[in-house]
C-alpha cells in the first residue's frame, strides 16, 4: 500500500528556514577569513605597493569588491567573442627595492662574458674586502679607547709605549709663558700618516709639554691623510680632551699623496698646511695695502682636503687668535719622543738664542743606529753630516763618523753641546715663528736650476737668507720613529736627563760661537750624485 506524501510540519518548516541565514553567515565569515589571509600573504610579499596595486584589479577579480556593488561599465561595442587578458598589477617599488634592482643589474653587467671561476673570485675578494673594513672599523674603535686616556694621563700603563722619566721642571720653569705677555706662544705642528702605534708617546709627549707651559698658551695643529689604521679615528677622538684641557686644536685629513708625483712640492704643501691657522693670524692684523697697491689674494690651504668641523670656515682657522712676539713653532714628525726632548729644544733655542734648533734622529739599519736624516742635513761647513763616497757605491760604511771634516762640530757634538749648522730637520725642530708668519719663509719646492733638495733644506736656506741663520742641532735629543727602537736609541745615546746631570763636567763652553753662511754646500740630488754649489743659488 502506497502511503501518501508526508506533509512537514510547521515546527519543521521553521527549522529549515532557521538553517538557511546560519549557512549564509557561515559563508560569509569563512570567506571574510579568506580575504583577510589573501591581504596578509600580498602585503608580505609586495609590501603596501603590492596591497595597492591589488585593489585596482577589476572587480571580478578584486576580492575587495563584491559582485553586488561592483558596476561593470557600459559597452561601447558588440561584445567580442576573444576573452580580454586581465591587466597586469602595477607593481610600485620602494627606493630601497629599486636600489637592490639596480646593483643587481650592475652585477649582471659585470659578470656578462665571465666565466664561472672568475665571478666567484670576484665574490671572494669582495667578502674579504668587506671584512677588512668592518676589522679595521672595529679596530680603530678599540685604540681610540685605549689610547685616548694614555695619551691624555702621562702616568697611564694600559697601553705599552717607551719609557719616559720626569722631566726637570726647575730646568724649564722659564719656559712657561708670562701672564703679562698675551698671545698664543707656542705652536705645535705635525704630518701624520699611518702611525697610531707612536701616537700614545708622541701625541702623550705634547699633551705633557702643553700642561706644562700653560695648554691656554699653546696651539696643536695636525694634518693626518689617508690612514686606515686607526690615526684618524683618534686624532678626531682627541678634540674635546684638548679642549676641555684648555688649548687650541686644528685637525686636518688631506688626500694629497707625496709618493705619486712630485714629492717634495706636495710634502712642502702638506707642512704649509700644519702652519695655516698661524699665518691666517698674521694676515688678519696686517696692514692693508694703499688704495694704488695691488691687493693680495688670500687663500685656503691647499685642497684636497677636507678641515673637521669647527664654527669658523677653513680659511679663517687661526684668524681669532692672537700670537705672542716671541711665539714658537715645534714641528715634529711621527717619532717616538719624550717630553724632556721637546723642552730641551725649547731650552736651547732660548740660551742660546737661536733661530732653530733640530734633535738627532736615527734609523737601526741592521740594528746599528744609523744619521737619519743625512740627505736634508749640512754641516756649516756646507758637507753632509756623514761621508758618503763619490765612487757610485752610494756606502754608508762611514755612517757612524758623523762630522768627519770638522774637529769643532765633531768635539761639540761627542760633549752634548749644541751645534751649529747650516740645514737640518731631524724628527724634530724648533724656530721663531716670526718668519712663518711674515711669510718670508715657507715650506717648498726647488725652483728652476737649483740644486735637487729635501723641503726642510730650502726652510733652512730661505731662513739664512732673510737673516735668520743660526740653526742647531742637539746632541742630547735623540729620537727614532718608533717605541722599541726609540727604547734602544736612548739606551744607547742616553736619555736628555742623563746628558743634564753631567753638563756642568764638560770644559767646552755651553754657547755657540756662530759663524757666517759656507760659500758652497754640497748638493746631493741623490747618493751617487754629488756636487758642490753656492749656499745662495737661485737667490743671490
Amino acid at each position: 500500500m502506497l502511503s501518501s506524501p508526508t506533509t512537514p510540519s510547521p515546527n519543521t518548516r521553521q527549522g529549515v528556514a532557521a538553517m538557511v541565514p546560519r549557512m549564509t553567515k557561515r559563508r560569509v565569515f569563512i570567506s571574510v577569513q579568506l580575504v583577510l589571509v589573501f591581504a596578509l600573504a600580498v602585503y608580505l610579499t609586495f609590501g603596501s605597493h603590492g596591497l595597492a596595486a591589488v585593489t585596482k584589479l577589476p572587480a571580478g577579480l578584486n576580492p575587495w569588491k563584491s559582485g553586488s556593488n561592483a558596476q561593470d561599465p557600459e559597452p561601447t561595442s558588440p561584445p567580442s567573442t576573444a576573452t580580454a587578458a586581465p591587466a597586469e598589477p602595477e607593481i610600485i617599488l620602494t627606493p630601497e627595492e629599486k636600489k637592490a634592482q639596480e646593483e643587481k643589474q650592475a652585477q649582471d653587467d659585470r659578470h656578462r662574458g665571465k666565466t664561472a671561476e672568475e665571478i666567484e673570485k670576484e665574490f671572494d675578494e669582495n667578502e674579504a674586502r668587506k671584512k677588512l673594513s668592518a676589522s679595521q672599523k672595529k679596530l680603530a674603535t678599540e685604540r681610540v679607547e685605549a689610547y685616548i686616556p694614555a695619551i691624555m694621563n702621562a702616568d697611564d700603563t694600559s697601553v705599552e709605549r717607551m719609557w719616559c722619566p720626569k722631566f726637570n721642571e726647575t730646568r724649564y720653569q722659564h719656559l712657561k709663558a708670562s701672564k703679562w705677555n698675551p698671545g698664543k706662544k707656542y705652536f705645535f705642528a705635525l704630518n701624520l700618516r699611518q702611525c697610531h702605534y707612536v701616537l700614545p708617546r708622541l701625541l702623550g709627549s705634547i699633551v705633557e709639554v702643553m700642561r706644562f707651559v700653560g695648554p691656554e698658551n699653546c696651539v696643536l695643529s695636525i694634518v693626518e691623510g689617508r690612514s686606515d689604521d686607526g690615526t684618524a679615528e683618534i686624532l678626531m677622538a682627541l678634540r674635546p680632551e684638548l679642549e676641555a684641557l684648555g688649548a687650541t686644536y686644528y685637525y686636518l685629513n688631506s688626500d694629497i699623496n707625496p709618493s705619486e708625483a712630485d714629492r717634495i712640492e706636495r710634502l712642502a704643501q702638506l707642512r704649509n698646511m700644519a702652519l695655516q691657522p698661524m699665518i691666517n693670524s698674521r694676515r688678519k692684523n696686517r696692514p692693508k695695502p694703499a688704495d694704488d697697491a695691488p691687493a693680495t689674494k688670500e687663500t685656503a690651504p691647499a685642497a684636497p682636503a677636507r678641515f673637521m668641523p669647527r664654527s669658523e670656515p677653513p680659511e679663517q682657522w687661526g684668524a681669532n687668535i692672537e700670537f705672542a712676539n716671541d711665539a714658537v713653532v715645534a714641528f715634529i714628525n711621527d717619532v717616538a719622543i719624550c717630553a724632556e726632548d721637546i723642552l730641551e729644544l725649547l731650552h736651547q733655542r732660548v740660551i742660546q738664542e737661536a733661530d732653530m734648533t733640530c734633535a738627532m734622529d736615527w734609523s737601526h739599519i741592521q740594528d746599528v743606529p744609523t744619521f737619519y736624516d743625512e740627505w736634508v742635513a749640512r754641516q756649516i761647513n756646507g758637507d753632509s753630516f756623514f761621508d758618503i763616497p763619490d765612487d757610485k757605491s752610494g756606502s754608508f760604511a762611514r755612517a757612524r763618523y758623523l762630522f768627519p771634516d770638522d774637529l769643532v762640530s765633531r768635539e761639540r757634538f761627542e760633549a752634548g753641546r749644541a751645534v751649529h749648522v747650516f740645514a737640518c730637520w731631524n724628527g724634530a725642530v724648533t724656530f721663531r715663528a716670526e718668519p712663518v708668519m711674515s711669510e718670508k719663509v715657507k715650506f717648498r719646492d726647488g725652483r728652476e736650476g737649483e740644486c735637487r733638495v729635501g723641503e726642510p733644506t730650502y726652510f733652512c736656506k730661505d731662513l739664512w737668507w732673510h737673516g735668520y741663520g743660526k740653526i742647531a742641532i742637539v746632541p742630547t735629543v735623540n729620537l727614532e720613529y718608533n717605541d722599541t727602537y726609540g727604547a734602544a736609541i736612548k739606551k744607547r745615546k742616553g736619555y736628555v736627563s742623563d746628558w743634564v746631570k753631567r753638563e756642568h763636567r764638560e770644559k767646552l763652553p755651553l754657547q755657540i760661537t756662530w759663524q757666517r753662511p759656507p760659500e758652497k754646500v754640497l748638493c746631493m740630488p741623490g747618493w751617487t750624485e754629488q756636487y758642490w754649489v753656492p749656499w745662495n743659488e737661485t737667490l743671490a
